[in-house]
């Protein structure tokens, strides 16, 4: 059974739970419990209050259909499995945070978090993929090691207005999403572009500065539009890497497991003990 009491955790070791209509109003509330759970109605708290899934005992899965929304407070999920959004909206409207955590791979739909959002892992990696929906963060998005952001294209949304990117992860991008007042975190984190239907792509969608960035799609291209700087590892997996003539400069080393065509320009070594594999 699961119980819900406002200021106290709430427990289950069996079943699952289905919130399917209704509203939640209480100072903290908490839901633990250790099998799979499942919401699929309305969980609206009034402003500065907070709402914690997994808080010390973790679902084995999560999975969201309906909408959940927190003002101006804290709203943490947390699961040993995957987090399973498939409708309905999760959000904060003024100021409050979101924090996911989960395993596997997880999918997100519709997701607004007013203050910040933050993607971990449990105890593996984790990919969160949003794919044909928006992901806005007016505040600070930040990807944690072990977690991958994953967006799904074209019809794909990042809207970082007014808002700050830290990536300690991997974001991984197909080459014609719609990236919204984004600035890439140059100083860690890895940008890994995979492609997809949108291929051939000209110029990158997350801009020309990088910490790490890879080219990971197999039969997909991409054709830069201006000079390229990476300062730590410039990587070509899969696909073909066209310079067009722009310079790329490095600070890390350089692999090419594919193709690299130049078109005549220029690539500076800036670092210090810098590697060259493939060519």
């Amino acid at each position: 059974a699961v119980y819900i009491y406002p200021d106290y955790n709430s427990t289950g070791s069996d079943g699952v739970f289905t919130m399917t209509s209704g509203t939640v109003k209480a100072t903290n509330t908490y839901i633990d419990m250790s099998t799979a759970l499942t919401i699929t109605g309305m969980v609206i708290l009034d402003a500065s209050q907070n709402f914690y899934i997994g808080n010390t005992t973790k679902p084995s899965s999560i999975g969201i259909s309906g909408n959940i929304t927190v003002p101006n407070g804290v709203l943490s999920i947390a699961s040993t499995g995957a987090i399973t959004q498939s409708a309905g909206t999760i959000s904060t409207t003024s100021g409050g945070t979101i924090t996911l955590e989960s395993e596997n791979a997880s999918t997100l739909q519709t997701v607004t978090s007013a203050a910040g959002l933050t993607l971990n892992k449990n105890s593996s990696a984790v990919v969160y993929t949003v794919n044909g929906s928006t992901l806005t963060v007016p505040g600070a998005l930040t990807i944690n090691a072990g977690a991958t952001l994953a967006l799904g294209g074209s019809d794909t949304t990042l809207n970082n207005t007014s808002g700050s990117f830290d990536n300690k992860g991997i974001l991984q991008i197909e080459g014609d999403e719609i990236l919204t007042a984004f600035t890439n975190d140059t100083g860690e984190g890895l940008v890994k572009y995979v492609g997809g239907a949108g291929s051939p792509y000209t110029g990158l969608k997350a801009g020309n500065n990088y910490y790490n960035l890879t080219f990971d799609g197999s039969g997909k291209s991409w054709t830069l539009n201006a000079a390229l700087d990476v300062n730590n590892n410039l990587t070509i997996t899969a696909g073909t890497l066209s310079a067009a003539g722009y310079q790329i400069n490095i600070g890390g080393s350089w692999t090419n497991s594919a193709i690299f065509t130049s078109g005549s320009n220029t690539v500076v070594f800036d670092g210090t003990s810098q590697k060259i594999f493939g060519a």
